[in-house]
């Protein structure tokens, strides 16, 4: 998965952690101030929690045991396959992801030119004291960072005192600040209604603050209702501003007339917020990102090729199979599922001869005994013998076939006797066959070894 689309996932996540928390417990409370400041906390955490490394929390140094050195197999330089190119189909789904925000984006500038395109076309003037840029057009009063925009025409002179008065809350406050935030959210997070729902939320709760800045300047609560339903029909502007929305006007009034919360419930912030840190962190924290000791690398030192040690001081075994050590050179490694390494007591307790100094056990996946790697098919030295000499006879007459790495022919193949068949390898489409041993490669070379 691309880096981009495990940080989205993860961040989107913690986004719905809060959306939830705020949902629940926090929405229906008239603090405020504190819910502003909790989803602005909503957005940043969001965006910085998937971004720490948090692995060193978890994870436990394993301790070192005593030294021991084993023999790796000489692998062939030609064991490891070639796997088949799949569909790469996060590459479309990023294309897809950018595409839509590239679009978002191109909407949000042409949102801030036409703004710009008001801006210029308006004045600037004054009421009471009060600076705005008078519209010339008919639209809904409206505010963009420190700049307040209406029609006075379109409005009596007790409207305009509440109008200005509840714009002046916006601005006096930055709330612009936290509108663009919450586009910049959908505009990243498209995918997810989970952003889009937490922008509405910051909006309505923009406007529960202005509203009750307006009632603490000592205006009439019913008068001030009254022209919000009124201002509420009038056009709105772009989704960049802090304008009157009519669909929210209904639930402003409920929430005015609220009583207004216990002091108590700002418990629920002290106990939420931290609790939502931890369990954010928990579930963006990736068990595969946490490194976990192995038990092969603690314990032992891996020594490569296996000529280097004894032959006689390991034993190995195959699915439980002991396996002279020369054989396991013909073991493809990616077909090994696990390994495990016995020493001391463990390893005489397995095979009790003098002079084995660790046994390892390798077990291997489980298939039909013969794969294909694209760049070449391979017989493990699980297989039995039988079934290495029926692999050998599947090939064209015109295959290449090696009797203890010598030619031979496929009339004398086909005499050998399984059981006096150490190991086989079945190679097909090498390049390095091809140059070694010619075009008739292409064909297949069959490597076999006897006792």
């Amino acid at each position: 998965m691309p880096p981009l689309i495990l940080y989205l996932l993860k961040a989107n996540l913690v986004l719905l952690l809060f959306f939830m928390a705020y949902r629940l417990w926090l929405r229906q409370l008239t603090f405020y101030t504190y819910n502003r400041f909790f989803l602005l906390a909503a957005l940043a955490f969001s965006a910085t929690l998937p971004l720490l490394d948090m692995s060193w929390f978890y994870a436990e140094a394993p301790p070192l045991s005593s030294g021991f050195t084993i023999p790796l197999p000489d692998w062939p330089a030609d064991a490891a396959p070639v796997q088949e190119a799949a569909p790469n189909y996060w590459y479309w789904v990023l294309v897809t992801y950018l595409s839509v925000v590239a679009v978002l984006a191109s909407k949000f500038i042409l949102q801030l030119c036409s703004l710009w395109s008001v801006h210029t076309s308006s004045v600037a003037a004054a009421w009471q004291g009060q600076a705005y840029r008078e519209l010339r057009e008919e639209a809904g009063p409206f505010s963009f960072w420190r700049t307040i925009y209406l029609n006075p025409r379109l409005h009596s002179a007790e409207e305009l005192r509440a109008l200005l008065l509840h714009e002046q809350a916006h601005v006096g406050q930055f709330h612009t600040l936290d509108v663009l935030l919450g586009q910049l959210a959908t505009i990243l997070c498209w995918f997810n209604p989970v952003a889009w729902w937490l922008q509405r939320d910051m909006r309505q709760n923009l406007e529960f603050l202005a509203d009750g800045q307006v009632l603490r300047q000592g205006l009439d609560r019913r008068a001030y209702q009254y022209s919000l339903v009124q201002v509420g029909r009038q056009p709105q502007g772009s989704g960049l501003v802090m304008s009157f929305n009519f669909n929210h006007i209904k639930t402003r009034i409920m929430m005015m007339n609220k009583q207004e919360s216990s002091s108590l419930q700002k418990l629920k912030y002290l106990l939420l917020f931290p609790g939502l840190l931890v369990l954010a962190l928990v579930v963006t924290t990736s068990k595969a990102e946490v490194p976990l000791p192995a038990a092969v690398s603690s314990s032992v030192t891996l020594e490569q090729p296996a000529s280097k040690v004894l032959p006689d001081s390991i034993v190995y075994f195959v699915d439980g199979k002991r396996t002279p050590a020369e054989s396991i050179k013909n073991i493809d490694p990616n077909q090994i599922d696990k390994v495990d390494v016995l020493k001391g007591e463990k390893a005489l307790e397995k095979v009790n001869e003098v002079g084995v100094k660790g046994v390892i056990n390798i077990t291997l996946k489980k298939n039909d005994g013969a794969r294909s790697t694209g760049k070449g098919t391979r017989v493990d030295a699980s297989v039995s013998a039988g079934d290495m000499v029926k692999a050998a006879e599947n090939l064209p007459q015109d295959a290449v076939y090696l009797l203890n790495d010598k030619e031979a022919s496929l009339q004398e193949i086909r005499k050998l006797s399984p059981e006096s068949i150490k190991a086989v390898s079945v190679v097909k489409d090498s390049d390095k066959m091809v140059q070694k041993y010619g075009a008739k490669a292409k064909n297949g070379v069959v490597m076999i070894y006897t006792k």
